[in-house]
């Protein structure tokens, strides 16, 4: 079992490798999160016409933005 050092004790290749897949796996997200949100306003477009689908594009676009902005 490891003792209470943690990540400390790792090699700096691990870190570094650790590092690059954390990296990816939140361009990852951020790729989903972007097209999920594509999904639902085209959703909200063609259900519910283009009134509805313009007054919820301000708040999504919003979501992205951040989402984009942490990337």
């Amino acid at each position: 079992m490891r003792g209470s050092a943690g990540r400390d004790s790792q090699s700096p290749w691990v870190e570094a490798a650790l590092r690059v897949h954390e990296d990816r796996n939140l361009t990852r997200l951020t790729v989903a999160r972007s097209v999920m949100f594509a999904t639902i306003w085209l959703y909200l477009l063609f259900n519910y016409g283009p009134a509805v689908a313009l007054e919820n594009l301000g708040v999504m676009a919003l979501f992205v933005a951040f989402g984009l902005a942490i990337c």
